[in-house]
Parts: C-alpha cells; sequence; structure tokens
C-alpha cells in the first residue's frame, strides 16, 4: 500500500497542495485495488472510497475542504479487491489512519491486538485487516492517556502513541514484525512512522505554478506552507521528496512545524 498524509496551512489551497504531490499514489490503467482518501470539513470527517479504474483522480474525490489536512492512499496489490467497508483510511471520530502492514501469518494476532483494546474501539471495527488493528492498537494508547476525546493534544502525546502501537508489535507476533508504516491525523497534527520499509518527507514554503489555480500563466500560493509525509517504496522518489531516518517518528503540528523523535526513545518528550 502507498499512502501520503498532507498538510497545508492555507485550508483554501489544500487541494491545490495534493495537485502537488498526488503522483505519489499514481496508478497504471491496468492496475486494480482500492483508493481511499479521508479529510476534514468542518466539524465533519469525510471518507472518500473507490475502486481503482483506469482514470485515478484523487483531486475528485476531494470537496469543498475546511481543514489542513488530507490522508490518501492506494492499495494496489495483485490480491487486492475493492471492498467499501475495509478500505483505508479509517475512522474513529476524529482520527484518521493509514497504515501498510503484513502480511500477519500468526494465527492469533488479531485476537492478541483486540486484548489490548476496549471494547467500545473493538466494537467500531470494519474488518481484522491487519491494518486497522493496529489503528485501533494506537486509539486504544490515546484512550489510555484519558486524551482520545480531546479537541488539543500536544504532538508528543501523538508520537507517544505511534511509538508504543510499533514497539508492541514484535511482542505480538512472537517475533520479528513485518514492514510497517502509519499515518495518522486527529485534525490538528498529523503524524507519521516506518519499520522496515521506506517513508519521506516534502516540506515546502509556497506553491510556486499550483496545478489547480494556473491557466494561461503560473499562479502561485506562496504563503501556503505545506508538509507530506509518504509512504511510497521507491528508490526513486518524487521530486522534493527526502528520506526520513529509519526508525524516526515524523510530526507535523498544526502550525506546520516538523518534529523528529527516534522509535526508540522513551516518553517524556
Amino acid at each position: 500500500m502507498r499512502f501520503c498524509g498532507l498538510f497545508a496551512s492555507d485550508h483554501r489551497h489544500l487541494k491545490c497542495a495534493v495537485a502537488v504531490v498526488s503522483q505519489v499514489c499514481k496508478t497504471e490503467t491496468r492496475t486494480r485495488g482500492r483508493v481511499g482518501v479521508g479529510y476534514y470539513s468542518g466539524n465533519e470527517v469525510l471518507l472518500m472510497r473507490r475502486p481503482v479504474g483506469i482514470e485515478l483522480n484523487i483531486l475528485q474525490m476531494i470537496g469543498p475542504a475546511s481543514g489542513n489536512h488530507v490522508l490518501f492512499g492506494v492499495d494496489d496489490s495483485p490480491s487486492t479487491q475493492f471492498r467499501l467497508e475495509s478500505t483505508p483510511p479509517f475512522r474513529f471520530r476524529r482520527h484518521l489512519g493509514l497504515v501498510s502492514f503484513g502480511p500477519v501469518r500468526h494465527p492469533e494476532f488479531a485476537k492478541r491486538v483486540l486484548f489490548h483494546v476496549p471494547d467500545y474501539l473493538a466494537r467500531s471495527a470494519r474488518s481484522e485487516l491487519p491494518g486497522e488493528l493496529l489503528f485501533l492498537l494506537y486509539l486504544s494508547y490515546l484512550h489510555d492517556m484519558g486524551r482520545i476525546d480531546s479537541e488539543s493534544v500536544a504532538p508528543t502525546l501523538l508520537i507517544d502513541a505511534v511509538r508504543s502501537t510499533f514497539l508492541l508489535i514484535p511482542k505480538l507476533l512472537d517475533g520479528p514484525a513485518p514492514p510497517a508504516a502509519m499515518c495518522i491525523s486527529n485534525g490538528e497534527h498529523l503524524v507519521a512512522a516506518a519499520q522496515g520499509t521506506d517513508l519521506w518527507i516534502r516540506t515546502s514554503q509556497g506553491i510556486e505554478a499550483c496545478p489547480v489555480c494556473s491557466t494561461d500563466k503560473p499562479v502561485g500560493h506562496p504563503d501556503v506552507r505545506m508538509v507530506a509525509l509518504a509512504h511510497i517504496q521507491s528508490s526513486d522518489p518524487h521530486p522534493g521528496f527526502m528520506p526520513v531516518q529509519p526508525g524516526d517518528i515524523v510530526a507535523v503540528t498544526s502550525e506546520g512545524e516538523v518534529l523528529s523523535r527516534p522509535m526508540n526513545q522513551g516518553r517524556g518528550l
């Protein structure tokens, strides 16, 4: 699964920022699978899910947005079929999550994850996909902190929840974890991490020639700060993307500041 989490400092130009980075999830015309988009509009969290068809235009899946964050991902592995209920991003209240994880062959994995998850979170699951189970595990740590319904949460607490999720995986599997990547948002901050696979970041101040607004001549948005975190599994990344240090958890604050913390660093950041 390939995905991207995006922050744009001016919600009016969120789609402009998406247009700049959406090529990270480009598919070929013969590709099959599924695509999901999640974003914030006022007090609502909106999800759009589609089968991957001949034309995949993520911009067309985003309506008028009044939030600064969007998460989108494409699962086009050969065995993937479109199922509405199990197409990421996953959602719980204000929380959105994209997770690439697997394959998982441990027969007790789902049971072991759900042992750590409060019943009300477990009942919200739409599938037993490993990715959704890890999203629930992440939420359970926020629940333990008493912050799952908080309108404002310090980004370091989200980092702690992501770290705890990743560190528990080997114990759940009784051995080494398969490659895993996660990107989450609570509508305030954006956080991503990966282990055993690639994570990329792109930051920019200003959009020089907006793909959405430029027609006869280039139109720019110099005041828009944009930060994208992408899991694209590519040795030849798209222009502007730089690799995240392996093992780091990266957070983008509500002001667009980028924080980076090692996976193995303890709490109390």
